[in-house]
């Protein structure tokens, strides 16, 4: 079953169900206007490095290339092209994937 996680949102988690009706039922932070990814396979998602908190890695002066998060927290992926990602861009693979991206998962 397809399971929908909001990228703004970090408790924010619908089924193929929850998704179909008013999202914004389930907190009020979360609006309609957020973006949302569909996992396809539930299973895998909830083995992810993105679920594990991260939340005292604080990258100053990082802005992510993809959302533009002007302040990194948790991993960051720098690019072989110069790019940084924040650990949700890199997960929905907003970067071509054939660079090579270095992790970094300590502060700056």
């Amino acid at each position: 079953m397809n399971r929908y996680k909001c990228l703004f949102c970090a408790n924010i988690d619908f089924c193929q169900a929850c998704h179909l009706i008013n999202r914004t039922n389930h907190d009020p932070h979360h609006t309609d206007q957020h973006l949302l990814i569909c996992v396809k396979d539930s299973t895998k998602y909830s083995q992810a490095l993105l679920l594990h908190s991260r939340s005292h890695i604080y990258h100053t002066n990082r802005v992510c290339s993809s959302c533009f998060m002007d302040l990194i927290i948790g991993i960051r992926y720098t690019c072989s092209c110069r790019i940084h990602l924040c650990e949700k861009c890199e997960f929905i693979g907003l970067d071509d994937q054939t660079h090579r991206r270095r992790k970094i998962n300590r502060p700056n």
